[in-house]
């Protein structure tokens, strides 16, 4: 089936969060084979200026008719499927979002959890909302939907268009006169739980796991309260939001979807739930949901996950990765960086248990990018990056699971000429603390070495493996190491080092394993601003930044305060 997913944010000032959304579905949209497009702020257009116009300042519901015309559009274009995501959903488990429906279209299932007057934790009935929407070419539903998104609109008192008024609140509505399929696969995450998510995953992510009643693959991040913080809030949200989502990636929705207890559901949407009174706190799911969309919610991870990623390399990982798949205990993971020579291909159809994550159009081999790729798509307690030129002892994991613990990582020492240095092993928790690898590290640039000092800075405890448990490493020269990386990896490395140690005396100083994008993007441009001439020699890098102060000084609050890190380099006489 022909299929396109359509998303819509603007084009500038993009938070960095948001960002890491819409990456997110763009890959699993190539991951599943689908078209993505991504419009900017053109959207707006797709709605009649009556509509606009009517609408005045409240531009939600102008979105919700613009998708709809969006959609219709992009149906005509010959898609025989468009699915639409709001710009903050996060897929965080590509295989657990499922978008095949039984009646040729499909919304968002919906539970909110929030804060009752008294402070208490308050959570809603199942609901629905568009945040997610599918719908198959010729079925009626878009186009009625379209039609009574307009008359709501147009019979609407002025002044009285609400943000969901032709959206949640009309799906509610028509949901009452008759049963609307829903995708129950897409969580809608409030920044209270989020703040949840962000502190490991405790009380709130079970509470909404068992309400919810589905295993989860993606969730909406309710960007729309954004708008209702001032400055301050919206950087502690984006803070906040920026953690959760790497807890979300890193643990493929383990934090939440571990809480469910029970996966069946009736055969008959219409008859009463298998778990209905069996305890477990989990809200049944209202009549309409089909059967079929549920998935099986019980677990059993296996103890390692082997991540490797290959582009350019499967002549190598064709001698490496029998040895990974010999593995006790232990799921292989393979990264297909959009490799030219068919390693998904290869690897599918040589060795099918092998999970692959594939991914297209991406020139340069950005390392740190494809192992949190990996990584996301993991089970494992604890994760082993071993490149695809590694060749491993055949009892491997048996040694590392009497070495490894929580909170530790491990490395191996220098084989021969080769180095091992970029390979090791993690335990998943610590790594989804950190954010995984820092992906703007995007060449020959020590992604593993700043992951490292990470790693130390929340006090993980740094394991030395024998070199014997690497049978061998796969020579390459420079010229395979640049073939898809830039030119002169000197020049890279220290690039990634500058960086790297600016970073750190950061998170040193703010006592935090995950700075805000911004501040980290900033800290490159500085670095790149300097780049040739400190790497030329004809000036030292000196980079000052300014942090603001974190505390209330009470009786001084007519003092200002502020912090200063300096970090110097220069090239040896």
């Amino acid at each position: 089936m022909k299929t396109i997913v359509l998303q819509s944010y603007r084009t500038h000032g993009i938070p960095g969060w948001i960002a890491t959304c819409l990456r997110s579905v763009a890959d699993w949209a190539r991951q599943s084979g689908f078209d993505h497009a991504l419009i900017g702020d053109e959207f707006f257009d797709y709605a009649p200026a009556w509509a606009r116009e009517r609408c005045g300042a409240q531009i939600f519901p102008v979105t919700d008719l613009a998708r709809l015309y969006l959609i219709r559009d992009y149906l005509g274009r010959g898609y025989d499927r468009a699915i639409w995501l709001d710009a903050d959903v996060i897929v965080f488990a590509p295989h657990l979002l499922k978008v095949d429906t039984a009646s040729g279209y499909a919304f968002s299932h919906e539970v909110m959890l929030g804060k009752a007057p008294d402070g208490s934790v308050r959570l809603s009935a199942p609901s629905i909302n568009n945040a997610a929407m599918v719908f198959e070419a010729g079925n009626p539903m878009l186009e009625f939907y379209r039609f009574a998104t307009e008359a709501v609109l147009r019979h609407a008192p002025p002044g009285k268009i609400e943000r969901t008024t032709v959206g949640p609140r009309f799906l509610v509505a028509l949901n009452g006169a008759m049963p609307i399929e829903r995708l129950t696969s897409v969580g809608l995450f409030t920044p209270k739980l989020m703040a949840d998510i962000a502190q490991g995953g405790h009380t709130l992510c079970a509470i909404y796991a068992r309400q919810f009643g589905f295993p989860m693959g993606a969730a909406n991040l309710c960007h729309f309260t954004r708008h209702l913080a001032d400055d301050a809030g919206r950087q502690q949200m984006d803070r906040i939001f920026e953690q959760a989502i790497s807890q979300l990636l890193t643990t493929q929705g383990e934090i939440l979807n571990r809480h469910l207890q029970h996966a069946s559901r009736a055969a008959d949407p219409a008859s009463p739930p298998s778990n209905a009174n069996d305890g477990s706190g989990a809200e049944p799911p209202e009549p309409g949901v089909p059967a079929a969309t549920a998935r099986p919610a019980t677990f059993t991870p296996p103890r390692f996950s082997i991540i490797t990623t290959c582009k350019g390399r499967l002549h190598d990982l064709k001698k490496t990765l029998p040895e990974f798949l010999k593995q006790a205990c232990t799921e292989v993971i393979v990264v297909d960086y959009d490799c030219p020579d068919g390693t998904a291909e290869y690897v599918s159809r040589t060795h099918p248990s092998v999970r692959l994550v594939k991914i297209t159009h991406q020139a340069r081999f950005n390392v740190a990018h494809a192992r949190n790729l990996g990584a996301a798509q993991a089970k494992g307690e604890y994760l082993a990056f071993l490149d695809a030129d590694v060749v491993i002892a055949e009892d491997f994991a048996a040694r590392i699971e009497r070495r490894m613990k929580a909170r530790t990582f491990a490395l191996f020492g220098p084989q021969g000429k080769n180095s091992v240095r970029g390979s090791c092993v993690v335990d998943r928790e610590s790594f989804a603390t950190i954010g995984g690898y820092d992906e703007l590290l995007s060449g020959y640039e020590g992604e593993d070495l700043e992951l490292y000092a990470r790693l130390r800075l929340i006090g993980c405890r740094q394991l030395t493996l024998g070199a014997d448990m690497i049978l061998d490493v796969i020579e390459q020269d420079t010229e395979e190491r640049e073939r898809f990386r830039a030119p002169d990896l000197k020049r890279q490395f220290l690039r990634g080092q500058l960086y790297s140690s600016a970073k750190e005396m950061v998170m040193a100083v703010e006592g935090a394993p995950v700075l805000p994008a911004g501040l980290k993007e900033k800290l490159l441009a500085e670095v790149d601003r300097n780049l040739e001439a400190v790497y030329k020699g004809e000036k030292d890098f000196l980079l000052e930044v300014n942090l603001p102060d974190k505390y209330k000084r009470g009786f001084l609050k007519e003092w200002e305060f502020s912090r200063s890190i300096t970090v110097k380099a220069r090239r040896r006489p």
